[in-house]
């Protein structure tokens, strides 16, 4: 199966938890350098794909393309070398590491250290790891924090710990990021911090698929979004498209009774 122009496919991707049914025969391919967006209420199964495409979940039938290769089955370390990096809905960052070794843990996967190299400490490693601290260091004055560099995760703000989060993400140099309600909880001058920064980040060539509640924000920065509702995709397009799509306005978006 060729998947020219395309970074990641689902053909027929069904996920079930004992006799729930979470996704019903996915379908859906994203383009290469786009911003992709899924939107649909609490419990549609968009997580649930999340956690497929990225190996947390085995799926109960179909398949995972990504670069024409079936991932489904692929060990969850492997996918991040491949390329795909994420973030959670709920921030993941080690409150009690500083900035700095929140990033560096996400350069992990791409350091090649040999058992006598890593206890030697050997040229090639020392030079290894200050390479890894000069990308850390790159990634976050990207995200505006390299003022923030020694300091402990557990004392930024809210905002913050979400931009760290996304400079995790970016250290393994993913192709494609998915983003899982990057700016919930934010306040409106904060969620538009974080929507330019995604922005900036598609700038850099990176593929971005994004999970958001924030109708502004998806609205704003996808260029095409899938609507799920009940683990089926129920519409797909542009975000003008959607909006006006009847099907989502009584999904997702509500009608209002004239």
């Amino acid at each position: 199966m060729r998947l020219d122009n395309f970074i990641l496919q689902t053909k027929d991707l069904c996920m079930n938890f004992g006799g729930v049914t979470a996704l019903v025969n996915l379908n859906m391919t994203i383009k290469e350098g786009e911003i992709f967006g899924l939107i649909g209420p609490n419990g549609s199964g968009k997580t649930t794909l999340f956690n497929l495409i990225s190996r947390i979940y085995l799926p109960s039938h179909g398949v995972v393309y990504y670069k024409e290769r079936d991932i489904s089955a692929l060990p969850v370390h492997r996918v991040i070398v491949e390329g795909i990096s994420r973030t959670f809905q709920n921030i993941r960052v080690f409150l009690n590491l500083s900035v700095i070794d929140n990033v560096l843990i996400g350069y992990h996967s791409k350091l090649r250290k040999s058992f006598w190299g890593s206890l030697c400490n050997t040229k090639r490693i020392r030079n290894l790891e200050q390479e890894a601290r000069e990308k850390a260091m790159a990634n976050l004055r990207f995200v505006n924090l390299s003022e923030k560099t020694n300091e402990f995760a557990r004392n930024l703000s809210y905002g913050e710990q979400r931009r760290l989060e996304m400079a995790r993400a970016l250290a393994s140099d993913p192709l494609l990021l998915l983003l899982d309600e990057p700016t919930a909880g934010m306040n409106p001058n904060e969620a538009l911090e974080l929507t330019n920064l995604i922005r900036a980040i598609k700038e850099r060539g990176k593929t971005i698929f994004i999970i958001e509640h924030n109708m502004k924000v998806i609205m704003n920065v996808a260029e095409r979004i899938v609507v799920l509702d009940s683990g089926k995709k129920i519409a797909e397009g542009t975000p003008e498209e959607i909006q006006k799509d009847k099907k989502v306005e009584e999904a997702y978006l509500g009608r209002e009774e004239g």
